[in-house]
């Protein structure tokens, strides 16, 4: 019954954001640091929805089982979940790849492959059914999930006799003051989506309440082009761990330093656009 009642205000969520984010404009005009400098993190959460092998053609799936010993990949009932902490794991080490290499493959990133209600290979399952799922292919077969809203990320990949471990649910974003440690704005997105797709969101949302920041301090996963573009484009300094722009290379051929500050507003400095730190000259 909690649940329901939550749910039903859904609906209503932004209203509950807009009175947010005047009680945060209010106390801002009394102390003008409230937004100064923000700093935008992301949690991953799971959900607890089951992704259920259902397949059509069961009596294939039955013969895949029975042939898993000759070296096929097995077909479980039901695939293995994660937990949110290997999640944060993985986006961690995926804030590793070259920034050329970000995205080019979303079926490789998250190691699914959603299909739309309309896909023919659902096209045996009768539509009411089909609407009460998200629907799913991963190594030929086909999952569904309860949770319509949540997202599957890959945590570990399938191999002979095994299937991938995935994590079911979303990130949690959220823009706080540097300076207070005050929450200034919050976004949940599902977990196959890449969190610098929902940067411009929560920046905008953080940007109704305090105005134009003057840095936001983010992780290495959205060290890519757009969110500096954006950044620039607001005169806000951007600062976050360095990442490769493109595979194998490190400026002047040395190791990559830890820290990258883009400078775009003059109160925060007047000479250089853009300044890369080395390790333990300065801190986020």
């Amino acid at each position: 019954m909690v649940w329901l009642r939550l749910t039903e205000l859904e609906c209503r969520a932004d209203a509950f954001e807009r009175a947010g984010q005047k009680l945060i404009a209010r106390a801002k005009r009394h102390n003008d640091l409230i937004g100064r400098h923000v700093h935008l993190d992301g949690t991953a959460f799971t959900t607890y929805a089951r992704a259920i092998h259902d397949c059509p053609d069961a009596q294939a799936c039955t013969d895949s089982r029975q042939r898993a010993r000759g070296g096929e990949l097995r077909v479980p009932r039901e695939l293995v979940r994660g937990s949110a902490e290997q999640a944060d794991a993985v986006r961690q080490d995926a804030a590793e790849t070259p920034e050329d290499e970000v995205g080019l493959d979303p079926v490789a990133d998250f190691g699914i492959s959603w299909l739309d209600l309309q896909d023919p290979r659902l096209a045996d399952i009768p539509l009411s059914r089909r609407q009460r799922y998200r629907w799913f292919e991963q190594i030929g077969h086909i999952y569904r999930v309860a949770d319509t809203t949540a997202g599957a990320r890959l945590l570990e990949p399938a191999g002979v006799g095994r299937t991938g471990k995935f994590h079911f649910g979303g990130e949690l974003m959220m823009a706080s003051d540097d300076h207070f440690h005050a929450p200034l704005s919050v976004l949940t997105q599902p977990a196959d989506v890449q969190e610098y797709e929902h940067y411009e969101p929560i920046y905008a949302k953080t940007a109704a309440a305090v105005g134009d920041p003057y840095s936001m301090t983010v992780d290495r996963g959205l060290h890519i082009k757009r969110v500096f573009q954006h950044n620039l484009r607001h005169r806000v300094s951007t600062i976050c761990d360095w990442r490769q722009p493109k595979a194998a290379t490190t400026p002047n051929g040395t190791s990559a330093p830890s820290l990258t500050v883009t400078a775009s507003r003059a109160a925060a400095t007047a000479a250089t656009p853009a300044t890369t730190m080395a390790p333990g000259s300065a801190s986020s």
